[in-house]
């Protein structure tokens, strides 16, 4: 257990959410208190409280943290391909299988978080406005990388802004039907076949917009 003065902050800090990941992936949210992750994280209560008043922004920052990573990993993988988005038409499918592979697929832990955010916030009405944060935060990241694609490739083609918005809920749905096949035992395989074949649908789908004459 760490004593004295913090030394470093910031890396406590990182030490307490990694901590904290583990133990609510683990024992879920609710059985979790803040002295096992004070413990795992092998820093003082008041340390841990230094950075976190109570156990519901301590969950929301985890899952920020999850969200950050997960979107980190997805510009990364667009930078190393040198482009931006996936608009090659002739490549889509491998490409849509490596970004699959590669950002799509989760940790475990990072699964198991937002299913017990999920739960825990039926019934938890702060903590549930905080997840619908991140939410609308990941939604838009989104909506203007599909609006990147229309107005630069040849996918998604005549569709509005707000149709735009509407595609991104039906990923975001998809993305989470996904985590609960795979936290359930489907064969990994066919999920990642659904995600591809209809992920690979709506980007070269065309809304033919019907002029009044």
């Amino acid at each position: 257990m760490q004593k004295g003065p913090m030394k470093n902050p910031e890396e406590m800090k990182k030490k307490i959410l990694v901590s904290a990941a583990k133990n609510f992936a683990k024992k879920g949210y609710a059985v979790t208190s803040l002295k096992d992750i004070a413990l795992t994280a092998k820093v003082s209560k008041g340390g841990l409280y230094h950075h976190f008043s109570n156990k519901e922004d301590l969950f929301f920052a985890v899952c920020t943290e999850n969200v950050n990573t997960a979107m980190k990993k997805t510009l990364d993988f667009f930078e190393k391909r040198q482009d931006v988005q996936l608009c090659k038409e002739d490549t889509m499918l491998e490409d849509l299988e490596e970004y699959y592979d590669n950002v799509v697929v989760g940790t475990k832990d990072f699964e198991r978080l937002w299913i017990e955010g999920i739960m825990e916030s039926v019934h938890n009405i702060k903590l549930k406005k905080m997840l619908l944060k991140i939410d609308k935060d990941a939604e838009v990241w989104g909506i203007q990388t599909l609006k990147q694609i229309r107005d630069t490739s040849n996918l998604l083609k005549g569709y509005s802004d707000s149709k735009l918005y509407d595609i991104m809920h039906g990923f975001v749905a998809l993305y989470k039907g996904i985590v609960v096949e795979r936290l359930m035992g489907k064969n990994p395989k066919d999920s990642k076949k659904a995600w591809i074949q209809t992920v690979y649908a709506i980007y070269n789908s065309k809304n033919n917009l019907k002029q009044k004459s």
